[in-house]
């Protein structure tokens, strides 16, 4: 199993669906993409906190729809 196959199915088993307002859009996508030509890793980076600031308010928002 590549480290990519881990990594798609280390995020299944969470077995969380981000709804579609924090998932990240084409344009996001897009500028990471002209950002990884110049600097791959600080995009790679990015893209992450990214990932991690999205699910922290579909959590946030989930917890307030469920109180």
């Amino acid at each position: 199993m590549t480290t990519v196959e881990k990594i798609r199915r280390y995020i299944e088993r969470t077995g969380e669906k981000i709804p579609a307002a924090y998932q990240m859009n084409i344009t996001e996508m897009l500028e990471l993409r002209h950002m990884a030509d110049k600097t791959p890793a600080d995009a790679v980076c990015l893209a992450f906190e990214y990932g991690q600031a999205e699910g922290a308010r579909a959590a946030r928002s989930r917890k307030q729809n469920t109180q």
